[in-house]
């Protein structure tokens, strides 16, 4: 086997460390398209690349090894950046966190984190997905999505007890005015 081919062969390996699938994992798993995600995936492969050959190129041409004090600081920058990258998935996980809930009745609407806080009120819910904007007035509710763009929300009615509850196959909002409201 040719030098050349056990480089290759070693860097594929390389390629499937886990520092690498950490890293690619996180930043893609924020893409819902897969092309992004395979292209944001495969400009990080050619920028992790380019840097291997630019740091590779000067070590050749200067016909010297690496110091061991300058491998030690590139490898401290890869944990300083799976650290960031960790950080940064913390974060998301947090600012996204559970989906919300909107209670639709006659005249007036609640917000709560969970359904069967809601089924004092009213048995009519729409789940909010991450990212989503509402407004709720007495008139109603308006939805946008994360890109700013007004979205129709399917609405649930739920089925059961706090403690046991399902929820009916969804059906557009319509009218408020269709909504059976629970009086305390």
């Amino acid at each position: 086997m040719t030098s050349s081919g056990l480089g290759s062969l070693l860097g594929m390996r390389h390629a499937l460390e886990p520092d690498h699938l950490a890293a690619v994992s996180t930043l893609v798993s924020g893409e819902r398209s897969g092309y992004k995600a395979a292209f944001l995936g495969a400009c990080w492969g050619l920028g992790h690349t380019l840097a291997l050959v630019a740091v590779g190129l000067v070590v050749v041409m200067l016909r010297a090894e690496l110091p061991v004090r300058v491998s030690n600081l590139f490898e401290f920058g890869v944990a300083i950046m799976l650290v960031g990258l960790g950080v940064r998935a913390i974060y998301l996980a947090a600012r996204q966190g559970p989906p919300l809930v909107i209670g639709l009745c006659e005249g007036e609407q609640f917000l709560a984190s969970d359904p069967a806080a809601l089924l004092v009120h009213t048995k009519d819910v729409i789940f909010l997905e991450n990212g989503d904007l509402a407004r709720l007035t007495p008139a109603g509710v308006e939805v946008w999505d994360k890109t700013g763009k007004t979205v129709t929300k399917d609405y649930a009615t739920t089925v059961g007890s706090p403690g046991s509850s399902r929820f009916s196959r969804p059906r557009t909002v319509g009218s408020s005015r269709d909504r059976s409201c629970l009086r305390r």
